[in-house]
């Protein structure tokens, strides 16, 4: 291999490495930006159906078994990319212990 040809795949290498890793911020920072995480009550529950209320009064309704009524929750939500929170999806609720 000539240097000249060393230094080429160098080259190549190092951008293809920089279109990576812009590539991986973008999405990580697209994460970031569209999930947040809420603090909410269970105010009833349903069979498998549970409706909860956050600090902000939003109502939130998902199916789930094992939440009682007065448990504490964290609710992770997706924005699905628009300022108005009545589209957001419930990607992942816990119970707070």
């Amino acid at each position: 291999m000539t240097k000249n040809h060393t230094t080429k795949s160098i080259i190549i290498t190092v951008l293809m490495l920089i279109v990576i890793s812009i590539n991986m911020f973008c999405i990580v920072n697209d994460y970031l930006n569209n999930h947040y995480i809420k603090e909410a009550t269970v105010n009833k529950v349903t069979e498998s159906l549970v409706t909860a209320t956050d600090e902000d009064g939003n109502i939130w309704q998902f199916f789930g078994d094992g939440f009682n009524v007065n448990d504490t929750i964290t609710l992770r939500l997706a924005t699905q990319g628009t300022a108005d929170i009545k589209d957001d999806v419930i990607k992942k609720v816990v119970i707070k212990r």
